[in-house]
């Protein structure tokens, strides 16, 4: 109740009540994020055939000083399963990423160990909430073990034994996180597709996989490597991503983890104040940490782009010297190359998109095409400035207008200011031959993308027909090219969009004998 009344507003819908903070949060974008929880309690609730009997409370905090002065925990999602009622804490900013997998947790409470809620079997559960989580353009655990387990990368025995050893409490923590907890989410999704719902949870309640399952542990764990090898189809992706994840040292690799350099807190700080839309505050923040370490790249692009959101084009130049090596990160080429840009010096700009497109991996196609949308235009400043400016009733410069791409430049505008139903309607680009200065390959990457941001800000904007058949569409060009990872999003969103349809029918079937009872009244 204390924290509830600090953070001031509270939304409620069926399964949960949403507290959160005015200040953070967009015009309609609660009801969006409310909306998301209840398909996600649809899809694990179905799956695991569990039903949670009491309201779930969901705090979404504004700041990471805020959530720690009332949680103790600053940056960490929490849901203490063993409290009643119950609950999660997380930072607003953090939702798109740990809502699906912080969810798990609260309905596996309804089927855990009792008092504790949960499994003594570290592994079981952060395997579970792993299995369950939403797809998000990444490779799936799976994918990447099956990376891991084909090439050789690591043996069999290896792979195996640090499953078995990943079940167990100590082995958890001990072994690289980003192994443990791949390794167990494959494994959970193996025995949910393959022995159902049932077996799993009393495994989880009583924390003994062997009893629940009729067999030897290890027999379980060679069943699934079996299945990893019989993987026909991994993405290209998935092996570079899981050799970066599982190179990332354990906590007991490392020399004092908690220890934050003053830089990094002062960059914190300023992430803050922007989660509150105080960008004064945020500006001073930046600068602290940049002056502190001057080489701390994600200081130095947060505080370019609000100098570059203000017009002050001379303050990047002072910030990212031409003969920078700030280069290699990409996200500052880019800003670097949106100053040059704005500056009407298209060559400079065209040069830093380059470096830009030279350090994204391929693999990485939306943020590839909306470099490359970004290159097209850097010889026209104002095109430039109209695509990253923030003026809502700025209309396009004709040079925009008249672009067999300008639908395009509109829909990612659109978007990224919440003019949903703009970025709807807006038209996409069709045929081979409708942009001759673009490539066919990057043509298509970008027709698949533009088709997936128009599926978004379709449902955003409460079309759903329209919303349903452009996810279809998406999910179908995606899946054509063998991108499973950006399909599986498309196809995530065409079920939601379907559920939502189904929700507005039962709605309007609930509320027809009424209507027809207030019409015989009169």
């Amino acid at each position: 109740a204390q924290i509830g009344h600090a953070l001031g507003a509270t939304h409620k819908t069926t399964h949960f009540e949403i507290y959160y903070d005015e200040r953070s949060v967009l015009d309609g974008e609660i009801e969006l994020m409310a909306d998301d929880m209840e398909f996600r309690y649809h899809q694990v609730t179905s799956e695991l055939g569990t039903e949670v009997d009491d309201p779930i409370l969901v705090y979404l905090y504004p700041t990471a000083a805020i959530k720690g002065a009332l949680t103790g925990s600053r940056y960490t999602s929490v849901t203490p399963v063993w409290l009643h009622p119950p609950q999660i804490h997380m930072l607003l900013r953090r939702f798109d990423n740990s809502f699906d997998h912080e969810l798990v947790h609260v309905v596996a409470r309804e089927f855990g160990m009792p008092l504790l809620r949960a499994s003594l079997s570290v592994g079981l559960v952060e395997g579970l909430a792993g299995a369950l989580e939403a797809p998000d353009g990444r490779p799936s655990a799976d994918e990447m073990m099956a990376a891991v387990a084909i090439d050789g990368s690591r043996d069999s025995t290896a792979i195996v034994d640090g499953l078995v050893s990943s079940l167990n409490p100590f082995g958890f923590w001990t072994g690289r996180g980003a192994v443990s907890y791949t390794a167990t989410a494959s494994f959970v999704r193996y025995l949910l597709d393959h022995h159902g719902p049932e077996p799993f949870k009393q495994a989880y309640r009583i924390s003994n996989l062997g009893k629940a399952y009729g067999m030897p542990v290890a027999d379980l764990a060679a069943a699934w490597y079996r299945r990893l090898l019989e993987t026909e189809f991994v993405p290209v992706s998935a092996r570079p991503i899981a050799a970066r994840a599982f190179a990332i040292p354990s906590l007991f690799e490392t020399t004092c983890p908690h220890t934050v350099p003053t830089h990094v807190r002062d960059y914190r700080d300023g992430t803050d104040h922007l989660a509150l839309h105080d960008t004064l505050s945020a500006t001073h923040a930046f600068t602290r940490s940049i002056d502190a370490e001057p080489s701390f790249y994600p200081a130095v692009a947060a505080l370019v782009g609000l100098r570059l959101r203000a017009g002050d084009i001379e303050a990047v130049r002072q910030l990212i010297p031409p003969d920078s090596v700030m280069f290699a990160y990409p996200a500052l080429a880019v800003l670097f190359g949106d100053a040059h840009a704005m500056a009407g010096e298209g060559a400079s700009a065209v040069a830093a998109y380059d470096s830009a497109l030279a350090a994204i991996t391929d693999y990485m196609t939306e943020i590839r095409t909306l470099v490359m949308l970004r290159r097209r235009v850097a010889n026209n400043p104002l095109a430039v400035r109209w695509l990253l400016g923030t003026d809502v009733s700025a209309a396009p410069p004709p040079s925009i207008a008249g672009d067999p791409l300008g639908p395009a430049y509109t829909t990612v505008r659109a978007l990224r200011l919440r003019q949903f139903e703009t970025a709807c309607t807006a038209a996409l680009p069709t045929g081979p031959g409708y942009a001759p200065s673009l490539s066919a390959a990057d043509l298509a990457m970008l027709q698949r993308h533009a088709g997936l941001w128009r599926a978004t800000a379709c449902e955003s904007a409460g079309r759903l027909n329209d919303a349903a058949a452009a996810y279809e569409n998406a999910y179908h060009s995606f899946a054509a090219v063998g991108a499973v990872e950006t399909a599986r999003v498309a196809y995530d969103g065409s079920e939601r969009v379907l559920w939502k349809q189904s929700q507005r029918a039962s709605r309007r079937t609930r509320t027809q004998p009424r209507d027809r009872e207030t019409k015989s009244s009169s």
